[in-house]
């Protein structure tokens, strides 16, 4: 999902690699302002790209930072789908959305599936805001949150975002990371489990990259690390309904 933007911004990082060991000093701050602005957000009440990981997942140590509790045992009920739950979550509503962060910056379709696409703007430490909607426009399929130009998130404290866009009665699996063909970590990716969205999207709206249904309620997150800095720092964050390991290297 949204590929090319996705594209677009790791080119930028990339090409601002001189720029990353100073802004590496203030990101304590700009942590401290995030968690601050996710905190005022949520008083108030995340798309990835659509390539399939060419890379190796493994897990990662359970000291990480990035890890948070198993999912309890037990399945996921299945009642009835009813209308999309208005918050700004995955699988939430654009109207969620446009009361959180305003009048929509900029709309678009994602060439890669032809979904529309809308763009906010973050304030804050939050740079932007992207999301993509379903065909019909009813739920957020998802969510692409970016930092701040010359400002990167803290890749081992990213929690706060995450949790911020996804639904509150989820449970996730471990985090694991991504590695690209030289070994490098380019991305973290965790599964989460919601019995709110299986009971307010359609059953289809679960898939995998193959397009093959995965168990309703679960949804993907996805850290995307700039490369060179040692899994520290990260240019964006995603979150999607399904199961879908993405490639921010390819």
């Amino acid at each position: 999902m949204i590929q090319d933007w996705l594209k677009r911004l790791r080119t930028f990082w990339s090409a601002n690699r001189r720029n990353q060991v100073i802004v590496a000093a203030s990101c304590a701050v700009v942590l401290v302002l995030l968690v601050s602005s996710i905190a005022l957000l949520a008083t108030r009440g995340g798309a990835s790209a659509n390539a399939i990981a060419q890379a190796t997942a493994t897990p990662l140590p359970q000291t990480a930072t990035t890890a948070v509790p198993s999912p309890t045992a037990g399945s996921i009920g299945t009642p009835l789908p009813t209308s999309p739950v208005n918050r700004p979550v995955v699988g939430g509503t654009q109207a969620a959305f446009t009361a959180a962060y305003g009048k929509p910056t900029s709309t678009g379709v994602d060439s890669g599936n032809n979904l529309p696409t809308v763009d906010y703007n973050g304030g804050g430490p939050l740079g932007s805001v992207t999301i993509e909607l379903d065909s019909s426009k009813s739920y957020v399929v998802g969510v692409v949150v970016s930092a701040p130009q010359n400002a990167p998130f803290d890749a081992t404290n990213l929690q706060p975002v995450t949790l911020h866009f996804a639904p509150g009665d989820a449970s996730y699996d471990s985090a694991q990371t991504i590695t690209n063909g030289s070994n490098e970590d380019v991305a973290i990716f965790q599964l989460g489990h919601s019995p709110l969205l299986a009971s307010t999207i359609p059953n289809s709206a679960f898939t995998d990259y193959q397009g093959q249904p995965v168990q309703a309620g679960t949804f993907s997150i996805e850290i995307y690390l700039i490369q060179g800095t040692s899994g520290k720092l990260a240019y964006a964050c995603s979150l999607r309904l399904g199961n879908w390991p993405t490639s921010p290297a390819a």
